[in-house]
């Protein structure tokens, strides 16, 4: 048997986290933050900063005491609200989400 997870199982698992989330409706990125705390029981940051030219849109970085969601404060609030969504997902979703350090958002 495979380490790697299937589509099927992938699918299931997206679904199972997603139905677990009280996602704010309508989407704010404060009210996102607050229930990735709630599901998560960690702090979670959301940090709005001016990346460099050629950098990554965004980056999530965990510490002992909180996760940090940095994203592209000059691009319009959709596009922040992709890129936070993308970072959380990878915390959410554990190696299912995984991807490179180098991919960009």
């Amino acid at each position: 048997m495979s380490d790697r997870a299937g589509p099927d199982e992938i699918e299931q698992r997206c679904a199972a986290v997603i139905g677990e989330l009280d996602v704010p409706a309508p989407f704010g990125l404060s009210a996102f933050g607050a229930c990735l705390e709630r599901h998560t029981g960690r702090v979670a940051e959301l940090v709005p900063v001016v990346m460099d030219a050629g950098a990554p849109s965004g980056v999530w970085l965990r510490t002992a005491r909180a996760d940090y969601f940095y994203y592209e404060e000059q691009t319009s609030p959709f596009h922040q609200a992709h890129i936070v969504l993308s970072l959380a997902a990878r915390l959410l979703l554990g190696e299912i989400g995984r991807a490179s350090c180098r991919e960009r958002v």
